[in-house]
């Protein structure tokens, strides 16, 4: 296991946020994905768990952190965010009903999948990408708007931000002013519409983050902080309502995307 972790502390990133929250970066994988990891009292519970090419990912991280891990809270339901999942370490998995029937079978073929994933991607040691398959995951249970969640006293608003996927969720923690966002908002270039939902779902979702005191976005690509300084979600929407307003505005789903 010792040398599991050392591949383990070269292959991802950990970034400390604060003594509590720690951010996981998968960025040798072309898309950049990241995770989160909360602690309190010797227990851990993650924010999305990415794609699962590196063996025994939890349990890494139990053994990096002297922590164990049970719980998991799914910002969507894109593999990249849930194939980490190990059901033998894990007892409780939280998803928005709108994204849970893809931990069941997901709606990607695994050809497809492999392809994407391979795109300027390295790959861990003895790591098989012909062999790579999206979970399939039926224990789960489901979160919706306004759910209050509480991990060893530290409490979690589940908010509803459909556009990215049908079900997609952000966390906020009113403790620290973080917001999670997975894959709804972060610095690059994000669809705006999944199957299922539409860029007017993700407009209405901007809309109701706007009124939240947050001091950091917590995000599922690329740097994983975003400063509260650093967007403007007024501006957001301005450019969003330009792209609805836009006459080009006849794609199908994942066609449409934003540059932040």
């Amino acid at each position: 296991m010792d040398e599991l972790i050392k591949d383990f502390l070269a292959y991802f990133k950990i970034k400390r946020i604060n003594n509590n929250i720690f951010a996981i970066s998968e960025d040798k994988i072309g898309y950049k994905a990241n995770c989160f990891l909360i602690i309190k009292n010797n227990k851990g519970l993650m924010i999305d768990c990415l794609s699962g090419v590196f063996p025994n990912f939890i349990k890494c991280l139990e053994n990096i952190f002297k922590i164990r891990i049970s719980t998991i809270l799914l910002t969507h339901a894109h593999y990249d965010h849930f194939n980490g999942y190990d059901g033998r370490i894990i007892n409780e998995l939280f998803v928005g009903k709108e994204d849970a029937k893809r931990l069941k079978k997901y709606y990607l073929s695994d050809a497809y999948v492999r392809q994407e994933i391979s795109i300027n991607s390295v790959f861990p040691v003895n790591f098989d990408v012909k062999k790579y398959k999206v979970k399939k995951i039926k224990k789960y249970k489901l979160l919706s708007e306004n759910d209050d969640f509480v991990f060893e006293e530290l409490k979690i608003k589940v908010i509803e931000t459909p556009g990215h996927s049908p079900g997609s969720l952000c966390f906020y923690m009113p403790d620290f002013k973080y917001l999670f966002t997975g894959d709804f908002l972060y610095l690059g270039e994000i669809d705006l519409a999944d199957e299922g939902t539409s860029i007017n779902d993700y407009l209405n979702s901007l809309i109701k983050l706007k009124g939240l005191s947050v001091e950091k976005y917590l995000v599922g690509h690329n740097y994983p902080i975003i400063e509260k300084n650093e967007i403007s979600l007024e501006n957001l929407i301005k450019n969003v309502v330009n792209i609805i307003k836009s006459p080009e505005n006849n794609k199908n789903f994942g066609e449409i995307s934003l540059k932040i």
